[in-house]
């Protein structure tokens, strides 16, 4: 008898350590609310994760996601980035790339023409030539293994844009598993989340910027709650899912 209870355990246990952290059905649109502190008070910000496409290939499955930032101006276009998330079984690793060196490259460079645009000084030439110069590596990427033990590590990764004899640098490190949790957001209450923590650092001509990010993810669905802190843990900003 005790044989029989302990594989049941076993394999009740192998069930709840099992799913993708990602959104798997194409066309789904996860709707954020997040909220930042800044010198002027807090912003709200809304956005929207929209899935682009689920392919699979060789027994991978990718998950191509675009995310439109709304600004509060409503004559301001949307703020397009793009993340990708790729696994193959449910109980094996699902790999959240929050951004790609090539993504970065074009977000960075819609950034300067949007810039150059609004103070009249765009040239086309000119922006092509600048586009060239500009050469991206590596990306940003979270791997969540749903086998993982509390306090297992994330491997770091690395993001670099070379611009001219400048360079700007975002790192993802010192990442752990801190558990797996159930999560109340206005979405609804998403069990069996798992909860990671890892430090956020940008380099760049403008300055350095560190954060510490504590983000869950559902089964099923991805990011359901982030929020990101100081190096005293003072949160600077909160982000969580409002519907899907």
């Amino acid at each position: 008898m005790k044989s029989i209870i302990t594989a049941v355990a076993a394999l009740m246990l192998a069930c709840t350590a099992s799913a993708q952290y990602a959104p798997t059905k194409e066309g789904m649109a996860l709707n954020y609310k997040s909220t930042a502190q800044t010198e002027n008070g807090e912003i709200v910000i809304s956005s929207t994760d929209s899935v682009l496409s689920v392919t699979t290939a060789d027994g991978k499955t990718s998950v191509r996601i675009k995310s439109c930032v709304h600004p509060d101006n409503v004559l301001a276009d949307d703020i397009v980035m793009y993340s990708y998330a790729t696994y193959t079984t449910p109980d094996e690793p699902t790999t959240i790339t929050l951004m790609t060196g090539e993504d970065f490259k074009s977000f960075i460079m819609n950034m300067i023409k949007m810039s150059m645009e609004q103070a009249g000084q765009y040239n086309e030439s000119q922006f092509n030539e600048a586009e060239k110069s500009f050469k991206a590596k590596g990306d940003l990427s979270l791997v969540l293994n749903p086998k993982g033990a509390v306090g297992d590590k994330i491997p770091n990764s690395r993001l670099r844009l070379d611009m001219g004899m400048q360079a700007s640098t975002m790192f993802v490190s010192n990442g752990a598993i801190a558990g797996y949790e159930s999560v109340t957001v206005p979405a609804g209450t998403f069990d069996n989340c798992i909860k990671v923590t890892y430090e956020k650092r940008e380099n760049s001509p403008q300055g350095n910027n560190k954060s510490y990010v504590t983000a869950w993810y559902a089964p099923e669905i991805g990011l359901v709650k982030e929020q990101e802190a100081d190096k005293k843990g003072n949160i600077q900003s909160s982000q969580e899912l409002i519907s899907f």
